[in-house]
């Protein structure tokens, strides 16, 4: 039986986290009874992507893998986890140290091992040794939202004006947009930036990728707003392995603040998923045409699948005319996911392509237009949630929280 994932990998309540890779429901238990006060143990799937997702939400240095049953082949996933963070720890476990056991350990580079048929205290204290000897990764500062649809539905259009819209709640954050959606690179347009750099090129330069290199390389509207597209000509997606997009991922979540992706078009791509297992709030956009819902129904029937419990989503229902007769309730009930706030943002074509030709987004040309206050209800509900903790005061000036603090020591 798969044991589903934590509810929230940064919910953790230990100093340290330490990653359970286990079928077991009693396995699991079974750690989480050696380690109490040592480790908070979180569970994942034996998905390369989520386990990608947790350390780098989490910060472990440590993964626990259960090769119990004769039926657990993970595959390649261990090659390409330990190509992506070299100093990950694994330590196998199983009740019985048969000759398959411990060859699936030492092929997975299993540091050590640990009989689950014992005491407790024997994986407490391996794992005490091997954490003695290594250190948490920097948890990411940031939060991520995703925005999906299919194409055509003003994925672009919504991110961009969704993310320039929480910043202007957040004075002090600084917010990127990935332009992972299709067509590539029309974000920039709508904000009226030139991008200095793509994706597909940091991804290339991975080793010089720190905040000092994103701070340089990436372009930023009036406001403060980065945008990064996902690549400047096809050609340069050649070589890219999805390893290292998925490292590049986890610094740009460990630099920023806010993160808004907009993968319309791109969901089901392996980054896509990637985007969506990672993702704080997922915002999923449909329109009222038929054709819109069938492919909206698809989007969250992947996001239940895949993402589960975990699944913490939105419905905005796009260019909403109530004269079409189409309800937006029946459409959140068509795909099974709730309305985000209101859970429409009307059809106002005239005033978004006034603003994009002048080289804003709409929120800060005309923020007083149907358009901008409706996006606007969703970033004050969507920073709530993303930052519960931080308190505005009468003036309208932010207290300092903890990730802010955070960030100071950081940069």
């Amino acid at each position: 039986m798969s044991v589903e994932p934590a509810a929230r990998f940064e919910e953790a309540t230990g100093p340290v986290v330490v990653l359970a890779l286990s079928r077991r429901q009693e396995c699991v238990a079974w750690m989480r009874q050696a380690l109490d006060g040592l480790a908070t143990v979180l569970p994942v799937s034996a998905r390369q992507e989520e386990i990608s997702a947790a350390i780098g939400q989490s910060g472990a240095a440590l993964l626990i893998v259960d090769f119990a049953a004769e039926n657990d082949d993970y595959g390649n996933i261990f090659e390409g986890i330990h190509q992506a963070f070299p100093d990950l720890k694994l330590i196998g476990i199983a009740p019985v140290a048969d000759q398959r056991v411990l060859l699936a350990a030492m092929r997975a580079q299993s540091v050590d091992f640990v009989q689950s048929s014992g005491a407790p205290e024997s994986l407490r204290k391996a794992v005490g040794r091997v954490l003695s000897q290594t250190r948490q990764r920097r948890v990411r500062a940031g939060r991520l939202v995703v925005v999906a649809g299919s194409i055509g539905t003003g994925c672009t259009t919504l991110a961009c004006n969704l993310a320039a819209a929480i910043l202007a709640l957040r004075p002090q954050t600084a917010g990127l947009l990935l332009d992972f959606g299709t067509p590539v690179g029309t974000a920039a347009t709508y904000m009226g930036i030139a991008p200095r750099v793509a994706f597909a090129e940091a991804v290339h330069n991975l080793e010089r990728c720190d905040k000092t290199y994103l701070d340089t390389a990436i372009a930023e509207n009036a406001q403060g707003l980065g945008v990064l597209p996902l690549f400047a000509a096809t050609r340069d997606l050649r070589g890219l392995k999805l390893n290292e997009v998925f490292q590049m991922l986890a610094i740009i979540l460990s630099v920023y603040h806010l993160v808004v992706a907009d993968i319309g078009g791109a969901v089901f791509s392996d980054v896509g998923q990637y985007l969506l297992q990672a993702a704080d709030e997922v915002v999923v956009v449909c329109d009222q045409s038929v054709a819109g819902i069938l492919e909206g129904k698809k989007i969250a029937a992947n996001l239940r699948e895949k993402i589960g419990s975990r699944l913490q989503a939105g419905l905005v229902v796009n260019h909403y005319e109530p004269a079409l007769g189409v309800d937006v309730g029946h459409v959140a009930e068509a795909l099974g996911l709730p309305l985000l706030s209101h859970g429409t943002v009307p059809e106002r074509r005239l005033s978004l392509i006034q603003a994009m030709n002048g080289g804003q987004l709409a929120v800060d040309a005309v923020p007083k237009d149907a358009y901008s206050r409706a996006v606007q209800q969703f970033s004050g509900l969507l920073s709530g949630r993303l930052w519960p903790d931080l308190q505005t005061t009468q003036g309208g000036t932010r207290g300092t929280s903890n990730w802010l603090r955070r960030w100071r020591t950081m940069a």
